[in-house]
């Protein structure tokens, strides 16, 4: 018996820790969103993690989890518009669901303690431990003493906790483990594979929702997938562009990286997210530079990414009558704020009311509807688009202070010991950090897991590079 688990774990462990498995998930995600088959499928998805978290060291089947779990949850079963459902919930799926999210949680312990993850996570040694200890506190405290604080304001609190502090420490104490090539090459293969998944997952959405009544005019309301919508969608595309860019400025994934930067650029366009298109412009020009000037592979980048450039406008021309109502779009809505100078000013007259906690994340929800009763989700708050000012409205001067103490200190790491990965990967965070200043995703819970990842890989590399550096 202990000879068949020796072999078993022998050949297992490199196969969950290679390109197949990650493979192979994405697979388990793809077709059970297309074919709304992903509860019986996720069973397979959990139980292949959780043997993972058994038998290997490695971060790197969680991470793929970690990074593509959500993309699974289909139109017609989810508990967000428009159908609200509670399939999930219903009779034997719910008992279902409990047990695999004791399976995982006891493979996750199991896990965390075989490696000796509490053991390394101490002050000096830890990043961002201090800074991310009183953001969780502050995340703790939204709304106390507010007329408007209700019990969900610590319950938010608690998964803001978890979602920002939990899940980067945990990803941190795996990657510092690899090496700066393994972290990297893992880094492009899963932006390669999740930046796949949304662009058939959004394909989809047009071919079956949209393109039926299509005529003349797109509705960005029908761009819905299950676990999010079309600016959720652009935001997690776009920040894979700098990912992508340095999967080619290495060389090591010049062609499927090239062709997959192109399809994600047409892909952003495709959601009518204003602000993903304004702000991954912008770091596209950043991005192609480099590329272009510094990459010994440059010649392969450029003739992969004409010829793909050149099928798109193919494409565009047959399907010109369709490219014109998508930039009637753009044309049509041109720099309107969507009601978010609106938001903005209620949110800062609703601050005054408790100035030094705010109101909690619930508050908005409480004092005055943004949407007018529209919410993606029944059991979620609105939030105010802004992440400054969100962090004002709910949690007070405090959070504010607290979230900007955090966040000056995990963009300091970028800023020091300069190296390429550092570059794309800050870019990729700071292409997410400008789209949460229009947007919600820094509380959106699935979009910061991305922007975790880049982090505790900048962090774990910084530490590499650090050891490197001769002794003074």
């Amino acid at each position: 018996m202990k000879q068949a688990y020796v072999s078993f774990r022998k050949a297992y462990v490199p196969f969950c820790e290679g390109p197949f498995y990650m493979l192979l998930i994405g697979a388990l995600i793809l077709f059970g969103h297309l074919l709304a088959i992903e509860f019986w499928l996720n069973i397979v998805h959990i139980l292949l993690l959780s043997l993972s978290l058994c038998l290997s060291d490695s971060i790197k089947p969680l991470a793929i989890s970690n990074l593509t779990f959500v993309f699974q949850v289909t139109l017609v079963h989810s508990p967000s518009a428009p159908y609200f459902s509670t399939y999930y919930f219903e009779g034997a799926h719910l008992w279902i669901v409990i047990a695999l999210v004791a399976v995982l949680v006891a493979s996750l312990a199991y896990y965390l303690i075989r490696t000796g993850f509490f053991s390394h996570i101490r002050f000096g040694k830890t990043p961002l431990l201090l800074p991310l200890l009183v953001l969780s506190a502050v995340f703790l405290t939204n709304g106390l003493f507010s007329e408007t604080y209700i019990l969900e304001n610590l319950l938010l609190g608690f998964v803001q906790v978890v979602v920002y502090l939990v899940d980067f420490l945990v990803l941190w104490d795996g990657l510092s483990r690899e090496s700066v090539e393994d972290i990297m090459t893992f880094t492009v293969e899963l932006s390669i594979l999740v930046s796949w998944i949304l662009v058939v997952e959004l394909l989809n959405v047009y071919v079956v929702s949209i393109a039926p009544g299509w005529v003349d005019w797109l509705s960005k309301g029908e761009i819905l997938f299950g676990w999010g919508v079309s600016n959720t969608c652009a935001c997690l595309l776009s920040i894979q562009v700098p990912l992508l860019f340095y999967g080619i400025y290495r060389g090591t994934h010049v062609i499927p990286a090239s062709l997959t930067v192109v399809a994600v650029l047409v892909a952003i366009v495709c959601t009518l997210s204003r602000s993903a298109l304004l702000f991954t412009s912008i770091v596209l020009v950043v991005c192609l530079l480099y590329a272009c000037c510094f990459s010994k592979h440059r010649k392969s980048f450029i003739f992969t990414s004409l010829g793909m450039i050149a099928l798109v406008g193919v494409l565009c021309l047959i399907f010109r009558d369709r490219v014109r109502s998508i930039l009637n779009y753009f044309s049509f809505v041109g720099f309107d704020d969507s009601g978010r100078f609106r938001v903005w000013r209620l949110s800062l007259e609703h601050a005054l009311l408790n100035p030094v906690f705010g109101v909690g994340f619930y508050g908005e929800t409480i004092l005055g509807s943004i949407n007018t009763g529209q919410s993606y989700t029944t059991f979620y708050p609105e939030f105010r688009h802004n992440t400054l000012i969100e962090m004002l409205a709910s949690c007070g001067i405090v959070g504010l202070v607290g979230y900007l103490y955090m966040r000056v200190c995990s963009l300091t790491i970028f800023f020091k010991r300069l190296s390429v990965e550092k570059i794309f990967l800050g870019l990729s965070i700071f292409t997410f950090l400008l789209e949460c200043m229009l947007d919600i995703f820094t509380f959106s819970i699935y979009p910061v897991f991305f922007y975790n990842f880049a982090l505790a890989a900048a962090f774990a590399i910084d530490d590499k590079q650090r050891d490197r550096l001769p002794a003074a």
